[in-house]
């Protein structure tokens, strides 16, 4: 029987996954808990890499099957060397998972049943928050931020993946919908 818990945040590009992380961590330290944190996709993987550079546009992106699968790659080393060793002992707190994988690949019109079969018996988290913003509001923040987009982050594609997380999060237990066009602050209070 595992110790640990494990935690993950999803949502569209800048909906704040990032600083409620932050938040979350300094609740827990604060509060003397012990935890670890990761995100996807990584950079320990050749599959991993591969995908920073298509992120990053250093590299031509592939179709999206292809990218989609590419993350399921990733997320397997990820799960074995990390996240299974990791909720056997401690609080888990992640930036994505799977649920990314499915909504951006639905987004892009993967198959939904291919996805969620190449993702197949990776561990289902305790809890996710799915912050939902508009793609509007993510691409404020963008230009608030540094302009800079990166693949996704166009508005036209953060709507479709936005539409897309809310077909795939009804499939999923364990998922609370946390408003994220609010003060950090008041969505931190949710959170906790």
């Amino acid at each position: 029987m595992r110790k640990g818990i494990f935690i993950n945040f999803d949502g569209i590009d800048k909906s704040g996954k990032g600083t409620q992380i932050k938040l979350l961590k300094q609740k827990l330290t604060d509060l003397g808990y012990d935890f670890i944190d990761s995100s996807e996709p990584t950079r320990d993987s050749e599959a991993g890499r591969r995908i920073w550079r298509i992120l990053e546009k250093k590299e031509q992106a592939p179709s999206a099957e292809e990218l989609q699968l590419l993350y399921s790659e990733d997320r397997a080393h990820h799960v074995r060397d990390f996240i299974e060793p990791a909720i056997e002992q401690t609080i888990l707190v992640e930036d994505r998972y799977f649920f990314s994988t499915l909504a951006y690949g639905v987004a892009f019109g993967v198959d939904y049943q291919l996805l969620k079969n190449a993702n197949n018996g990776f561990p289902i988290p305790d809890l996710t928050f799915y912050i939902k913003i508009s793609a509007q509001e993510a691409m404020r923040r963008l230009q608030l931020e540094n302009g800079k987009a990166e693949y996704f982050e166009k508005e036209e594609k953060l709507q479709k993946i936005k539409e897309a997380y809310e077909i795939v999060i009804q499939d999923w237990p364990n998922v609370v919908i946390i408003d994220g066009e609010r003060p950090p602050e008041e969505i931190a209070k949710d959170i906790w």
